[in-house]
């Protein structure tokens, strides 16, 4: 009986990462890496599912917390395309709001979020 309520822990804390906030997401320190919306720009210089939107020499990403949860906010305000200027997504790298169609939610962003860290800048 203690062999098998050992090996159940033992597969219990195997399922867990200290990395790993709960939801699957990726740790901050590997976001560059490992979710794609972001290595992409990093690696390519294009935002993903956007082809026409260049990253252009000064655009930043940054981790931040935003209700609790990390986001990822790029910004790219050389471009002369909206949608390009600047882009959240969630933990997992989907777009969550985009700065040229919705206002609003991006004011709330601007005026929430919390412990700025800069993961990149391209020079």
């Amino acid at each position: 009986m203690k062999k098998i309520l050992f090996y159940i822990v033992v597969v219990a804390l195997a399922g867990c990462s200290g990395d790993d906030d709960g939801d699957g997401c990726v740790p901050v320190s590997k976001a560059l890496k490992e979710i794609s919306s972001l290595s992409n720009i990093v690696e390519s210089g294009r935002v993903a599912g956007r082809p026409s939107c260049m990253v252009y020499a000064g655009a930043r990403i940054y981790a931040c917390e935003y209700k609790g949860k990390t986001t990822y906010y790029f910004t790219n305000m050389a471009s002369s395309n909206a949608v390009c200027n600047g882009i959240v997504y969630d933990c997992h790298g989907d777009e969550i709001l985009n700065w040229a169609s919705d206002q609003a939610g991006w004011t709330a962003y601007e005026a929430e979020r919390s412990d700025e860290k800069e993961l990149w800048k391209k020079d």
